[in-house]
């Protein structure tokens, strides 16, 4: 996909995201993955997903703990549920 089909499906998914209350951001500077997560991890933001070109043919997205930089691969759909359930005191 084009940079501008992936911008506009990270938006979207972003926008999904804030809809289902899960606070969200987006990485629309063109910074490499590297330097992206490095930003996030600044942050203390906790989870970073990715929405690579492989994941977006898939339907699903890779979600990164910045704590323990475990990774694994989370439908689209059920992201927000996923996160939410993750992110709940006492998970």
């Amino acid at each position: 996909p084009a940079r501008e089909e992936m911008v506009e499906a990270a938006l979207e998914l972003a926008s999904v995201l804030r809809g289902e209350g899960v606070s969200t951001e987006a990485e629309l500077m063109g910074r490499s993955l590297g330097k992206a997560l490095a930003h996030v991890s600044a942050r203390g933001i906790r989870y970073a997903v990715i929405l690579g070109p492989r994941e977006f043919a898939g339907g699903r997205v890779t979600v990164r703990d910045m704590e323990t930089g475990e990774q694994r691969e989370v439908g689209v759909r059920e992201l927000a549920g996923w996160l939410r359930r993750t992110c709940s005191p006492g998970s």
